[in-house]
């Protein structure tokens, strides 16, 4: 039993540009929204994907800075010995 796929060809060269099958669909559709933020709720509610990715930046900024002044810090305490 074959599984369906998906083939994707340029309109313009009518080059082959890649192959699909379910597994992969879903993987591409996941990354893809995930890195994109283009799920179907923010693609109609832009400002709502705007707030939603502001907001998810803060929160990694604020992790960041957090393990900078804890990796200062513990530095700072190295060098004192």
């Amino acid at each position: 039993m074959t599984r369906p796929m998906r083939v994707y060809v340029d309109g313009i060269t009518g080059r082959l540009l890649v192959v699909m099958d379910t597994s992969r669909r879903a993987y591409a559709w996941v990354y893809y929204a995930l890195h994109t933020f283009n799920f179907p709720l923010f693609l109609s509610f832009t400002t709502l994907r705007t707030v939603v990715v502001l907001v998810l930046l803060l929160i990694g900024l604020t992790f960041s800075g957090t393990g900078v002044v804890l990796g200062f810090q513990k530095l700072r305490r190295s060098f004192a010995r």
